[in-house]
């Protein structure tokens, strides 16, 4: 349903009723569709967030997997939430420097990520996914760099 029609042209109703619950019930967990999909994108980001693939970086380095925004969502300051939480969290499990490898046309997520400390190294891979492909830059942000998003999340589960 959300991949249809997109988070506007659905109802909380029509969520309540996919997920078999009442809107009630959906409403005493989320203030609001914006509240709903920051949760689902929260609960999506701790499984992306892992130790990093690359071989050629430190030990210790992390990777953000992905951050992805429904695009009638952007602009409204989601994206940097979303990277102040997942930059906190893996502060948070010690990991050193972090990487990221979003796809070379996408510029706005370009920018969030040099607005935050992120520097380009050069690397570049090919990205396919039945039969689509993109390429992908990877961005590193150094152990010590400090990234004061004045958002802090709660402590990940040990």
């Amino acid at each position: 349903m959300l991949q249809e029609r997109g988070i506007a042209g659905i109802t909380m109703g029509e969520i309540a009723e996919r997920l078999g619950m009442t809107k009630g019930t959906l409403y005493y967990y989320f203030e609001d569709k914006d509240d709903l999909l920051y949760q689902c994108h929260m609960r999506c980001l701790e499984v992306s967030l892992r130790a990093l693939r690359d071989e050629d970086l430190p030990a210790g380095s992390g990777e953000i997997y992905g951050l992805y925004l429904d695009p009638e969502r952007t602009g409204r300051g989601l994206g940097a939430a979303l990277l102040a939480y997942a930059l906190a969290d893996l502060r948070a499990r010690d990991f050193g420097e972090i990487a990221v490898w979003p796809f070379e046309e996408n510029e706005r997520a370009l920018r969030l990520y040099e607005r935050s400390g992120f520097r380009r190294d050069g690397a570049r891979r090919e990205w396919t996914q039945e039969g689509a492909s993109a390429v992908e830059v990877r961005l590193r942000l150094a152990p010590e760099t400090g990234v004061d998003t004045g958002f802090t999340p709660p402590r990940p589960p040990a």
